[in-house]
């Protein structure tokens, strides 16, 4: 084999382990990592044998193997979870299949195979990087295919590196015109209103601090995580009022917060006269039934989930995927009279507090009511005799003591706690609520992004004649989050990047049947006449500049690669302008030699005589343009151009 050739077989072959490498990081993380592993020790195994042909494992043996593989997956396969065994058992067989003698159909068969496990992918949750894997398979499958079918014909041929390379653009053009077609389809296609394959899909399962239980001193890292909890795509409001409601815990045992088991009365609708701000919540999986939105929520679209008298929002079961819901809130600092005040707001541990219940007093004097929550919380949070922090957290018997009378630090958790208790003490009710606090708005899409390292927890009060009042007794940062996100570029740049993630949950997976006639008669009425809201705009202009966007991108690819030229053809095409400066014009049917041979001046003609040699040279003998031959005509073309004209 010549040194700068390639065999096709090569060629074909770094393109099937690129395809089912690919198909591979896109199941690898829900197939777990015993099959993680198996695949890579497959993939492994056929790598050496493919460099050491002497030895090959007989079909027979594969076969059999794959075979008991289906059987296996056919008792393992349940309704809880039909999708993992599929995946598992299809990478085994891709793994299986790349130890085989390969022929052209056992190519194909492992291409096959690749396409079922990235459209496998899709049904465990379809993120930014599944678009990124599809449109990366389409290339590298269109471009293997149109090498399989030169190696389909002669498994041993060869061709020049120049050649292959030629092959490779060409190839490009097909899934070039496909990706922009396939957008356009996927925007016009009709779409059902029942998605028929929802009970496959499991989505991504995140991890929270949230449960029905909150145990003092048991962070887990959820406050210092930056993933993203939620998204809320709502107007900017002020930072002080971006508390956002979870769920309500109310029994204390001196350890850790509960939920009671009677629960209030659930629901649908609370009315309101206050001001009201309505909003979309796009929430990612955490395996919990507690559903979050803007403090205090009024209303919730989902048609399964209900308000409790204590604003605590639920569903029927725990959810798995991510949803998107339209709630309402009256985001007041406080709330009217919804539920009936249980003893259960004033329960205490029995434990020996004399020292706590002496702090108290002194805490709060005369006080009464609203006036002695609001001097408890500001000596937790204002003293200076507390401060905030993650670790090293009071871990006792007695957490509450430890927290006030010696280590003097902790986390929310900890202040929430305390204050709950101080105000039990003086026989106010008391509950806390656990949520999140603050988040970055994005003015570009116009939503909140809420990470869960915002994870927080407050407190409420029930005040005669005012209600359930919220304080919060942690003490705040020096830096709101509008704050940081304009000082620092890094988390701008992470905004921006998260607001790509945003554009396509909203805009992709939950692009339904409404969305499209409401796109449709957009571009049919209008956007002067249309009447919805500013949000949907968005989303009609962003999908519909994204479409336009990909054929013109596509469009001009595929004119650049028709009409681009190659560098030899740029050098010969600046040679015939500077033989023209000097009055020698090609004629119709004249050779390069022969245009050379009528060049009179000496200096002239020695440059293009080293310069037709060499072009010559490559484009007949060698069959293609090095690039040290094509920096070294450049370089007679710089020679020719100092030559002057000899009037």
């Amino acid at each position: 084999m010549e040194a700068n050739s390639i065999r096709i077989e090569t060629v074909v072959k770094a393109l099937t382990y690129a395809v089912c490498v690919l198909a591979f990081a896109m199941v690898a993380r829900a197939a777990g990592l015993s099959y993680a592993l198996i695949f890579l020790g497959l993939l492994t195994l056929s790598i050496y044998f493919e460099r050491h042909s002497y030895f090959a494992v007989p079909r027979w043996l594969l076969n059999l193997i794959a075979v008991a593989f289906v059987v296996i997956t056919f008792f393992r396969v349940s309704l809880a979870d039909p999708v993992t065994p599929v995946l598992q058992m299809l990478l085994i067989m891709v793994g299986i299949k790349l130890l085989e003698k390969k022929g052209f159909r056992d190519f194909m068969q492992i291409y096959l195979l690749s396409v079922f496990l990235l459209a496998g992918s899709a049904l465990v949750s379809i993120d930014m990087d599944f678009l990124a894997a599809l449109i990366i398979m389409m290339y590298l499958l269109s471009t293997a295919i149109v090498f399989l079918t030169y190696y389909a014909q002669d498994a041993s041929l060869e061709v020049l590196r120049p050649a292959v390379r030629r092959m490779l653009v060409m190839s490009l053009l097909i899934p070039t015109i496909a990706v922009p077609l396939s957008l356009l389809l996927f925007i016009i296609l009709p779409r059902s209103t029942f998605p028929l394959m929802t009970f496959l899909n499991r989505g991504g399962v995140a991890s929270t601090g949230f449960s029905e239980q909150v145990s003092l001193g048991d962070v887990a890292g959820i406050q210092e995580d930056a993933s993203i909890a939620f998204r809320a795509e709502m107007p900017r409001i002020a930072d002080h009022d971006l508390y956002w409601r979870g769920l309500v815990l109310d029994t204390f045992d001196g350890k850790k917060w509960t939920r009671s088991t009677n629960l209030p009365e659930a629901v649908g609708f609370l009315e309101t006269h206050a001001r009201t701000i309505p909003h979309i919540i796009y929430l990612e999986p955490y395996q919990n039934r507690y559903l979050f939105a803007l403090d205090r929520p009024v209303s919730v679209s989902l048609t399964q989930a209900r308000i409790s008298r204590d604003l605590t929002i639920t569903l029927p079961a725990v959810f798995e995927r991510r949803i998107r819901y339209e709630a309402v809130s009256a985001p007041v600092s406080q709330s009217s009279d919804l539920e009936v005040i249980y003893e259960k707001y004033l329960q205490l541990p029995e434990l020996q507090w004399d020292e706590v219940r002496s702090l108290t007093s002194a805490v709060v004097g005369n006080a009464k009511g609203h006036e002695a929550a609001a001097a408890i919380a500001r000596y937790l949070r204002e003293s200076g005799v507390f401060s905030y922090k993650l670790s090293a957290l009071p871990l006792s018997d007695d957490p509450v003591h430890a927290f006030l009378f010696q280590v003097r630090a902790g986390n929310c958790e900890y202040f929430a706690s305390v204050m709950a208790v101080m105000l039990r003490m003086i026989d106010v009710p008391a509950r806390l609520v656990g949520g999140y606090r603050g988040g970055y708005y994005s003015e570009i899409a116009g939503y909140y992004a809420v990470p869960q390292k915002s994870a927080h927890v407050w407190v409420e009060a029930f005040i005669p004649g005012r209600g359930w009042v919220r304080f919060d007794p942690t003490p705040a940062s020096s830096e709101s989050f509008s704050e940081a996100l304009e000082r620092s570029f890094a988390l701008r740049i992470r905004m921006l990047i998260d607001y790509i993630q945003y554009a396509w949950n909203a805009f992709v997976v939950n692009y339904d049947f409404q969305m499209q006639v409401q796109l449709f008669k957009s571009i049919r009425d209008g956007a002067r006449k249309l009447d919805i809201r500013v949000s949907l705009d968005r989303k009609v202009l962003v999908i519909t500049g994204a479409c336009l966007l990909a054929l013109g991108l596509a469009g001009g690819g595929i004119w650049h690669l028709k009409n681009r030229k190659r560098p030899e053809q740029r050098l010969l095409e600046h040679y015939f302008r500077q033989m023209q400066r000097f009055g020698y014009i090609r004629q119709p049917g004249e050779g390069l030699s022969e245009m050379t041979s009528r060049i009179i001046q000496s200096d002239l003609r020695t440059q293009a005589v080293r310069f037709v040699e060499l072009y010559q040279r490559c484009f007949y003998r060698e069959g293609f343009f090095a690039e040290k031959a094509v920096r070294e005509l450049g370089d007679i073309l710089e020679i020719i151009e100092g030559i002057q004209y000899d009037i």
